[in-house]
């Protein structure tokens, strides 16, 4: 299974809001991913919440193209907090999203807007911000382009961490290398379901 721990993305955690971390996880829900990688996608994400400090806020935002709507926020910004709050995050991350084609830089796009506009009542903690990507990074439906994804989160200083699933092939594994590089972030190929 894919094991990811909140310390690949920031400082050590803390009660400190300077060292608690915000993220929003981008999660591709297209054909071509959820046929193999789905489970273990699902099973990493829950894993990284399960092991985020009380403090830390994440949101989950699920894509592809087809569905009545291409991109959703399973959940906003949420704070971790052991009870209610990790548990709504938990229960997004496992929400099932019919598949379809892809929307990669429109589901970033989203994500990224989370930091601009977080809910109402709810100030992130200044530690740092990531956006980590889940996908096998091919965009057939997006009305954004990678160009504008790449300027507006190294604008807004949030790297973008990416995690290659299902089948990237050549093309997508450049793509998620391309935006986890020029945003200051890094690359994982986790092409099998093991990885």
């Amino acid at each position: 299974t894919l094991t990811l721990q909140p310390s690949d993305f920031s400082l050590p955690p803390s009660a400190n809001p300077d060292k608690n971390v915000s993220i929003v996880f981008v999660m591709d829900y297209s054909t071509s991913v959820v046929g193999d990688a789905r489970a273990a996608m699902e099973g990493a994400v829950v894993d990284f919440i399960n092991s985020m400090s009380p403090g830390d806020y994440a949101a989950i935002v699920k894509f592809n193209g087809v569905n009545p709507t291409p991109i959703l926020v399973a959940q906003p910004f949420t704070q971790i907090d052991g009870a209610a709050g990790t548990d709504m995050l938990v229960t997004a991350a496992m929400l099932p999203v019919p598949g379809g084609s892809t929307n990669l830089y429109d589901g970033i796009n989203v994500a990224l807007d989370q930091f601009l506009s977080p809910p109402a009542g709810v100030t992130l903690p200044s530690g740092p911000k990531a956006v980590v990507v889940i996908s096998d990074g091919l965009d057939t439906t997006s009305i954004n382009t990678q160009s504008f994804v790449l300027n507006k989160a190294s604008s807004f200083g949030i790297p973008l961490f990416t995690i290659a699933v299902g089948t990237p092939g050549t093309t997508g594994s450049n793509v998620m290398n391309i935006l986890a590089a020029r945003t200051g972030a890094s690359f994982i190929s986790a092409s099998s379901e093991a990885e």
